[in-house]
């Protein structure tokens, strides 16, 4: 290695040393809720619109719920409507 780029290596790893102390000195302002994202006492959180809510759930569980029965119940449609009649056609 040559002696600009060991003493480069060198200058960088003595600048940045770690230390757990440091790190977990640092924890708690990570883990507080930034100021910039939290509301003035004076705005009223919105409501929910449970209409909107059923709505969609409903949607969802009138494709969901029959495709899922097809899906499971198959194999036993085809046991009944062929009842052993594969092959003998």
């Amino acid at each position: 290695m040559s002696p600009v780029i060991a003493q480069a290596a060198a200058r960088v790893a003595s600048r940045r040393a770690f230390s757990v102390v440091s790190a977990l000195r640092s924890v708690p302002s990570v883990l507080e809720a930034p100021s910039h994202k939290s509301l003035p006492a004076a705005v009223k959180p919105q409501a929910g619109d449970w209409g909107k809510q059923f709505k969609r759930v409903g949607t969802i569980a009138f494709y969901f719920v029959p495709t899922a029965a097809g899906v499971l119940a198959w194999p036993f449609a085809a046991q009944w409507l062929f009842d052993g009649r594969v092959g003998s056609v």
